[in-house]
């Protein structure tokens, strides 16, 4: 019985994890309430598109310049200059209470959206003709995980209380 609670323990750690926000999901939220309405993904707005910024510039020029473009400007970076410039010189506001991991986790979702820029048709197998992608993949889906583990973990725990109260059942005479 030991290793049965054990297991059911796990599991429902495993499940609890996967509820945890992930690094994607919470740079969206960060991303949603402090940058989209100045950036997108995949195209210039009030400032420039950041698909693929990533691969462009260093994660700590991209930390500097979301803590405060103006000091990158005024300390002479070429990069921060010519998109002040290219953007009507409108100062980006200053994210200094941003942590880097919030940068990071931006950064994240980003990365995701871009690689959801590709060709909006499944891709092809090429040998069968057959779409290859998954609307219930766990790594796309991670909630889809989370709700069979928990739907699981309920149900052992179902199946163990049971056995549970089925062992202290009173005997009667039509047991013998």
């Amino acid at each position: 019985m030991k290793s049965f609670s054990l297991t059911i323990l796990l599991l429902i750690g495993f499940a609890l994890q996967q509820v945890i926000a992930s690094p994607i999901e919470e740079g969206k939220k960060t991303f949603t309430s402090r940058c989209a309405s100045c950036h997108k993904v995949d195209k210039d707005f009030a400032g420039p598109a950041l698909a693929g910024i990533y691969d462009r510039k260093s994660m700590d020029w991209i930390k500097k310049f979301v803590h405060s473009s103006q000091t990158l400007i005024k300390s002479g970076d070429t990069a921060a200059i010519a998109i002040f410039e290219k953007f009507k010189k409108f100062p980006m506001p200053d994210h200094k209470d941003l942590t880097d991991a919030d940068i990071e986790n931006i950064m994240a979702y980003i990365k995701d959206e871009t690689g959801k820029l590709q060709p909006t048709s499944a891709p092809q197998s090429p040998a069968t003709g057959v779409a290859t992608d998954n609307p219930f993949s766990f790594k796309q889906n991670p909630g889809l995980m989370t709700s069979i583990l928990l739907a699981l973990a309920f149900l052992i725990g179902v199946i163990y209380f049971a056995l549970k109260v089925k062992k202290y059942e009173p005997v009667t005479d039509e047991d013998y």
